[in-house]
């Protein structure tokens, strides 16, 4: 073993589909550099879940707690997840009062943490899931703009590839189990006669006055389908959209996350509508 593996703060276990890191430094500064310098790069490639064992009296330091961060969300680019065993209850409390248990998730054991990610499903994207955002953008249209459209079979879209349209209303996804983002995205032609007919009167350049028309659209689908999905257990947040104007435009995500498209035609024009989720 070189002098380098000699000075490694944890130790690596390997059980089933889990890596359990197993902390053996008490300096956390030394720990959070070992992190980032190592262990991030190593077991992410290798797509395992990875629990993280602490030992009793372990400190939390923002160095630290952003070297978790960071793993956690290489794990997540490769659909796998993170558990942290062994804080006490003051940790647990900083961890949610800083807004972050759910993204650096805590067990009580190291069973419990197994238990934990074999029930838990990665992706969220599964029929239940993408179902609201079939129909809620149909309601949307025939209410709000007297359109009437049908959606397509949705298809993966890899990572950086460019939206499918001019004009597009992003919202973000904050829930417990997972974040994302869904992009409703219309060709410019399209989104011109949706807002002639939801404002009553002839628009044919797309101005600015016009263009947060696409965040309201975003939003009131989203809000739509949020209330399905909470009914179903997901607990999605509010958001707020923005929006992204120019043709060849994308959406950046972090993590390496295909998303998915839904296409749809409408007698407007056709417009899309991507869902992407990280855990």
């Amino acid at each position: 073993m070189s002098e380098a593996a000699e000075k490694l703060p944890y130790q690596l276990v390997t059980e089933g589909s889990c890596v359990i890191v197993r902390i053996e430094e008490s300096n956390e500064q030394v720990l959070a550099l070992a992190i980032s310098q190592n262990l991030i790069s190593m077991l992410a490639t290798q797509k395992v879940n990875v629990i993280m064992e602490f030992g009793l009296g372990a400190s939390l330091t923002p160095p630290l707690v952003r070297s978790l961060m960071q793993l956690r969300q290489s794990l997540a680019g490769y659909q796998k997840q993170l558990r942290i065993v062994g804080l006490s209850s003051p940790k647990i409390a900083m961890l949610k009062q800083q807004g972050l248990e759910h993204a650096l998730k805590s067990s009580s054991s190291v069973e419990d943490a197994k238990a934990d990610l074999a029930q838990e499903k990665t992706r969220p994207l599964d029929t239940r899931f993408i179902e609201p955002f079939l129909t809620c953008p149909l309601n949307v249209l025939s209410l709000q703009a007297a359109t009437t459209a049908k959606h397509g079979k949705p298809f993966k879209k890899q990572v950086g590839e460019k939206l499918l349209g001019d004009i597009s209303g992003v919202i973000g996804l904050v829930a417990d189990a997972f974040t994302g983002s869904v992009v409703i995205s219309f060709p410019e032609a399209t989104f011109l006669k949706i807002m002639s007919r939801m404002l009553g009167e002839e628009f044919t350049q797309l101005t600015p006055e016009i263009q947060d028309g696409a965040g309201e659209l975003t939003n009131i689908v989203f809000g739509q389908a949020k209330v399905i999905l909470n009914e179903r257990g997901y607990n999605i947040q509010t958001a707020l959209p923005s929006i992204i104007v120019g043709s060849d435009h994308t959406v950046i995500t972090a993590g390496r996350t295909p998303r998915i498209v839904v296409p749809f035609e409408s007698d407007a024009g056709p417009f899309f509508i991507e869902i992407c989720v990280s855990a």
